[in-house]
């Protein structure tokens, strides 16, 4: 007798964790959306620059994340819109996986997205247009999240502030002079107007270092800038 109150307990042990899992499903069946999860500065568009960095590759993580039932794995693809995109598979960006997968009791992948780097992206910038394509039985997620953007240079801004902030230091300006000190100094600056602050609030001792660095390696490096002409050393 004992042993048949206590199976009997068990059964309906069982069954009242059937029925929550069953509740919980039926709770979120049919409103589990997906959606980009970009961060508010960013909202639908990642900008990636090949500056900072001597790699003919750049690896994005483009965050996706789960709204609704994790109970379970979800498989979604990403697709170029051809009709947005500008930039061109294989040749500025790795082909996309068949899809992807946000694996059970996880709300959130992060997606490898492998941009190639090119020599127009010199002079021009691409971009690549993506378009979340979750699995026909999930429900349409946050209406402006289904896309995201992400475009790809290695452009130099001009920099007409140069006389002013950096030529003490660096020397006459030229196109292939600013993109070796960003490749080789490793700064976060001389790219727009505000990286100047980064700049300013080094003192005349570390500016000056940078400065002999940049100095000694044109003096060590037979290199010619944009017009032909050798980069020579301007300091004594």
């Amino acid at each position: 007798m004992k042993t048949l109150y206590i199976f009997t307990i068990l059964l309906f042990l069982l069954y009242i964790a059937g029925s929550c899992n069953d509740d919980q499903q039926k709770l979120f069946s049919g409103s589990t959306t997906m959606h980009f999860a970009l961060s508010d500065n960013e909202l639908d568009s990642i900008a990636c620059s090949f500056l900072n960095t001597s790699e003919s590759y750049i690896t994005v993580n483009l965050p996706v994340e789960l709204n609704g039932y994790a109970g379970q794995n979800y498989r979604f693809r990403l697709k170029a819109d051809s009709s947005q995109t500008t930039a061109i598979v294989n040749k500025h960006y790795q082909p996309l996986e068949e899809f992807y997968e946000i694996k059970k009791d996880e709300y959130s992948l992060n997606v490898p997205i492998t941009l190639n780097y090119s020599p127009e992206l010199d002079s021009l910038s691409v971009k690549l247009v993506l378009q979340l394509e979750p699995a026909a039985y999930m429900s349409t997620g946050i209406s402006y999240r289904q896309e995201a953007t992400i475009v790809s240079s290695n452009r130099l801004p001009p920099i007409p502030y140069w006389d002013g902030y950096y030529s003490s230091y660096f020397g006459p300006y030229s196109r292939v002079k600013h993109r070796y000190i960003l490749s080789e100094l490793k700064l976060n600056t001389f790219v727009k107007f505000e990286d100047y602050m980064e700049w300013s609030n080094l003192n005349r001792t570390q500016k000056t270092a940078y400065g002999m660095q940049m100095n000694n390696f044109f003096a060590e490096n037979e290199i010619y800038d944009e017009h032909g002409q050798r980069i020579e050393p301007w300091m004594n």
